[in-house]
């Protein structure tokens, strides 16, 4: 049986895979890169949404884009939408994107082959192919996705997922703006709508115990937006797949005498709030491509200069946003109380925060001046335990003059391993000690429990 010798093996055609093979071949080094999928980019399983500066690393990126986004609405419940207005980025055509980068790795050397999948990944470094020949590569580069069996192979998985499932429907009016839906049934996760001309992605995330719930879920979100006028009732296209959202893992391993690099989802590199990963994906590719440069010529360790380099280019940026969800992490199996529609304890019908009902502002007078500044109704304290705030929190009553224009509230993901609590922040400024958290008076916040004293956190 013929055993193929290349210098580096990139395992999966992404973005990160395809930019990973681009770098190596064009430092010389001969690029097998192998991909499951018949056809690059194809099926997509993206909502296509990317941020204006990845034509910084992507010169051709024009050639792909379908529409400009300038804001981003975030829908809480039945609230009114907060406005995000300086939130530019583009929707992408993912599979032409898919393609142009692997055009780009072609061009420069790399051997792209399709319609191939690992099956096998030995001790000693050698890759079974689903062709049956066995490759020897002298480096292995991962970018095989959220579930990467070359990361399996050296212990290194993405252990926190979100499930999602997403439609293509007829957009009925013109929008620039990407949509965002926080609710209470969305566990661990968010709804979606990304305009792309006169069509939408319209999808969902939720943690993997509510799997499950994906589909009906979508259903009645698509039905809202029907119903509203804002998109058809036409599916053109079903997708879905996994994302990672526990934060980069560990990108360097060994298999034998042979090294190996994760890159992309692979390496755990998205966004744990968000779930994007298109840029982290184009930005970590080449640095995975250009480790084998020193490491094949023998001059350092390119995997200790691999792993220092995604640290210090990704580790600042998703590392807050990992601890964010960590922070709010959400227990499946009830209703964060902040969000119910109805109040367990005397069976009032539950509304948002901001419409102000059973509001007593006056309820907390008399008590620790540090949750007096959470306005709340004094029916539904939590007596029991002195530094939480009231289970089934109402919103304060603002004078009309006291009310912002708008409020931005800070319901990230409806996350979290206790229930979260949603009301107006009617104390002064407030930023936690991490600086990821930042209470306005007269804000829409959310939390989950406050610390000893009264501090919120």
């Amino acid at each position: 049986m013929r055993c193929e010798k290349p210098d580096v093996l990139v395992v999966g055609l992404g973005p990160a895979g395809s930019c990973a093979a681009a770098a190596a071949a064009s430092a010389g080094f001969s690029v097998v890169a192998l991909d499951r999928r018949e056809v690059a980019g194809v099926p997509v399983q993206c909502a296509e949404f990317v941020p204006a500066l990845l034509r910084q690393e992507v010169a051709d990126l024009g050639t792909v884009t379908d529409q400009g986004i300038g804001r981003m609405l975030t829908f809480v419940e039945d609230a009114e939408a907060d406005e995000t207005p300086d939130f530019p980025g583009r929707m992408i055509d993912r599979a032409g994107f898919d393609r142009l980068l692997v055009e780009t790795a072609a061009r420069a050397g790399a051997d792209c082959r399709f319609g191939i999948s690992v099956r096998a990944v030995e001790p000693d470094g050698t890759v079974r192919s689903s062709r049956g020949d066995p490759l020897r590569p002298r480096l292995v580069i991962g970018a095989d996705g959220p579930r990467s069996r070359i990361g399996a192979a050296i212990g290194q998985t993405n252990r926190a997922l979100v499930e999602t499932r997403q439609i293509t429907v007829p957009l009925l009016r013109s929008h620039d703006a990407t949509d965002i839906f926080l609710r209470a049934d969305y566990v661990g996760g968010y709804g979606w709508l990304f305009p792309k001309r006169e069509i939408a992605n319209l999808g969902l995330g939720v943690a993997p115990i509510a799997r499950h719930r994906l589909k009906p879920l979508l259903e009645a979100l698509h039905r809202e937006l029907q119903a509203e006028g804002r998109v058809g009732a036409d599916i053109f296209s079903i997708t879905g797949g996994a994302i990672p959202v526990g934060g980069r893992v560990p990108s360097v391993g060994r298999l034998g005498e042979v090294p190996v690099l994760l890159a992309g989802d692979a390496a755990g590199l998205t966004n744990p709030v968000t779930g994007a990963g298109i840029a982290p994906a184009v930005q970590s590719g080449p640095l995975a491509g250009q480790a084998p440069a020193d490491w094949l010529r023998r001059a350092n360790p390119a995997p200790r200069n691999y792993e220092e380099g995604p640290d210090h280019t990704f580790t600042t940026a998703l590392a807050p946003a990992a601890r964010r969800r960590r922070a709010g992490r959400t227990d499946p199996r009830r209703r964060p109380a902040g969000l119910a529609r109805r109040c367990r304890g005397c069976r009032r019908k539950r509304v948002p925060a901001r419409r102000e009902r059973h509001a007593r502002p006056a309820a907390n007078a008399g008590r620790d001046p540090a949750r007096a500044d959470i306005q709340g109704d004094g029916d539904h304290q939590n007596r029991s335990h002195p530094t939480r705030p009231a289970r089934h929190l109402m919103g304060e009553r603002l004078a009309p003059a006291a009310r912002p224009d708008r409020h931005r509230p800070l319901v990230h993901t409806p996350l979290a391993d206790e229930p979260v609590h949603i009301g107006f922040w009617a104390g002064e400024a407030w930023e936690s000690a991490d600086g990821l958290t930042r209470w306005s008076p007269g804000e829409v916040v959310a939390w989950a429990h406050l610390a000893a004293g009264g501090v919120p956190r």
